[in-house]
């Protein structure tokens, strides 16, 4: 197998790779779509982290 062989099977590799990419670009989730997700999510971890430091001040708190 010549160099020059190797070098177009590699780039014909690389091109379905592309192609395979850019049809996968195609399937991407917007920021716009994201948003929501997001929001829910930011608030239940906030829910989360504020009971749990609420907690841990009541058991500090409480002792005293």
């Amino acid at each position: 197998m010549t160099q020059e062989t190797m070098h177009h099977e590699r780039l014909a590799r690389i091109e379905t790779h592309l192609e395979h990419v850019a049809t996968r670009l195609d399937e991407v989730v917007s920021k716009a779509e994201f948003l929501p997700v997001k929001l829910i999510s930011y608030g239940l971890a906030g829910g989360v982290l504020t009971a749990f430091l609420s907690a841990v001040i009541f058991k500090v708190v409480g002792n005293a």
